[in-house]
């Protein structure tokens, strides 16, 4: 699947069966199942053969999904505070369900067990659609020219993508819709325009440090590894510039208040259910 975010699309029968009953087991897989590109990231070329082995599951996967994990549960609430409503309002949900309220075991061992199934789906399916994965090389079916430079497994890759992503859509939508937390529309547009300028920035000091010959499977790395950078770090100077009541200190003690308000969402066009933050004076 050349499109990372499509992966999670195999993992979805599940996720939706366990996203209730295990929250934690539900987020490992399908932060798992993006770990193994996140070697690209990093390395910051098409270059990942190790977190695409089994000593890669456990030396890269798993330590890159915890940290994806932490990620999103510091910078998460930020980012969706300055999101467009239709992201909020259904993901706002499940980033509320993976708050640990105290550190315990069973969760940790649910994310981690999470993370190593969802990172071999990935595997797994790359080794259907890649030209370097196991069904491809030991079964000469997938090889075959459909069309011209076009054999089966890179037809079963961009097909695959198209149809993950569908599903992921569709499961998406069907995700119940909460109240939302909004931060004011100015502070959004800032929020958007700094990752902007900071990816920008990221993006240009990657080819000026590391160069490397020019070619679209790195381009695509290097501007995904800049935008997801960029993200983190406008979170971050966000999070920094919160009060009190909104700090990272406060994160880490609990979902800090946003349960408190149990009624559904309002999409009519009024705005009561839509907190904005920071409080207009």
């Amino acid at each position: 699947m050349p499109f990372t975010a499509c992966h999670p699309a195999i993992c979805l029968p599940f996720v939706a069966a366990l996203r209730n009953r295990l929250p934690f087991l539900s987020a490992g897989l399908i932060l798992g199942s993006l770990t193994p590109d996140l070697e690209y990231m990093l390395r910051l070329r098409l270059q990942g053969s190790f977190a695409h082995s089994v000593p890669g599951l456990f030396f890269f996967c798993l330590p890159a999904g915890f940290f994806l994990y932490l990620a999103m549960a510091l910078s998460g609430k930020v980012i969706l505070q300055h999101s467009p409503a239709v992201l909020n309002s259904r993901l706002i949900g499940l980033w509320k369900s993976l708050q640990l309220s105290r550190l315990s075991w069973l969760p940790v061992a649910c994310l981690a067990a999470g993370l190593l199934a969802g990172a071999s789906s990935h595997i797994l399916w790359d080794s259907f659609t890649h030209s370097t994965g196991f069904f491809v090389r030991h079964f000469s079916v997938f090889r075959y020219p459909v069309e011209p430079g076009w054999p089966l497994y890179r037809i079963l890759q961009h097909g695959s993508s198209l149809l993950g992503m569908s599903l992921i859509l569709f499961y998406f939508r069907r995700l119940p819709v909460q109240p939302m937390v909004r931060a004011t529309p100015a502070r959004r547009w800032l929020f958007w325009l700094s990752c902007a300028i900071i990816a920008l920035i990221l993006y240009g000091m990657f080819w000026q440090f590391f160069p490397i010959r020019f070619a679209p499977g790195h381009i695509v790395v290097r501007i995904m590894s800049a935008g997801f950078l960029a993200l983190l770090l406008a979170a971050a100077l966000f999070m920094a510039s919160a009060p009190k009541s909104e700090s990272l200190y406060s994160w880490l003690q609990g979902i800090n208040g946003w349960q408190q308000n149990p009624e559904p969402l309002n999409l009519s066009g009024s705005s009561s259910n839509v907190t904005q933050y920071p409080p207009s004076s």
